[in-house]
């Protein structure tokens, strides 16, 4: 993605957070490849508030050119799990509970993550069957983690195009 902390035209957002995912899975599709593809993005790529109008307004509508990503991962033909994170914090992993839920969640302050924690979400999403062409919600939950994350996983259902883009009503 487009560094933090600074304001971006979105011509660049597009540039990297569009048209990068797009010739990424034109040059997947070349070599043959066949693993899952996944993807980083943020919770508030498909729900409104203040805080993802600020950040698009900020990063040149980077929240809206992810969604867009998310889609032509979705419609690529691979398979694919798609995580939208909440607001990365630093910190250790396995401190706190996590959520993982196909809620659209708005961004906010309030749903917040470890970068370390989403870094685990991945590596247990890459083989988990259920994490196949599904997108999630990852942060934080309330106090100390009690699921391992093949039990969060788990719950995961595949994306259905007829909902809000590649979540499930939950």
């Amino acid at each position: 993605g487009v560094r933090s902390g600074r304001p971006t035209r979105e011509s660049r957002i597009k540039v990297t957070e569009y048209n990068g995912v797009v010739h990424t899975l034109t040059a997947a599709h070349r070599v043959g490849f066949s693993g899952r593809f996944l993807y980083m993005t943020a919770s508030g790529a498909s729900t409104s508030s203040f805080a993802a109008f600020a950040l698009n307004l900020y990063k040149g509508n980077t929240l809206r050119w992810r969604a867009r990503a998310e889609g032509e991962i979705r419609g690529c033909g691979l398979d694919y799990t798609i995580v939208r994170a909440g607001v990365l914090v630093n910190g250790p992993a396995g401190q706190r509970s996590v959520v993982v839920t196909q809620k659209p969640l708005p961004l906010s302050f309030r749903h917040r993550i470890a970068r370390a924690d989403v870094a685990e979400a991945f590596l247990a999403a890459v083989h988990h069957p259920r994490a196949s062409r599904a997108t999630f919600e990852v942060v934080w939950g309330k106090g100390r983690r009690r699921e391992a994350w093949p039990a969060l996983l788990d719950r995961l259902e595949p994306d259905d195009g007829s909902m809000i883009p590649g979540m499930r009503a939950r």
